[in-house]
């Protein structure tokens, strides 16, 4: 039996709209659309490419991919998530995510 994935994020519609229109701008982004790109379960089409709404389970890894990206983007960590509203799902979804995984 495969063992569970570990981590998830929850996304919506916005937050997907928020992933694409970031894109290969931030690593946190570019990331993520990578992951969200390859799932093809649930998709809501976006410029041709199939990104998935709902939840998404990662791997410990691919968590740590995600992290180490948000630090590349952000050196002293003043700016969390550029391009990003501090106080929008998607941001709050990405800082849980940071927590379960540090």
């Amino acid at each position: 039996m495969r063992k569970p994935l570990p981590y998830h994020i929850d996304l919506t519609k916005e937050d997907v709209k928020a992933i694409q229109f970031s894109g290969n701008r931030y690593g946190w982004s570019n990331v993520l659309f990578g992951m969200l790109e390859a799932d093809e379960s649930e998709s809501y089409r976006a410029d041709g490419f199939p990104i998935r709404i709902g939840r998404y389970k990662m791997s410990e890894s691919e968590a740590w991919e995600l992290l180490d990206a948000v630090r590349d983007d952000t050196e002293d960590w003043t700016i969390s998530f550029p391009l990003l509203s501090d106080d929008s799902n998607l941001a709050s979804e990405l800082d849980r995510l940071f927590n379960e995984v540090i």
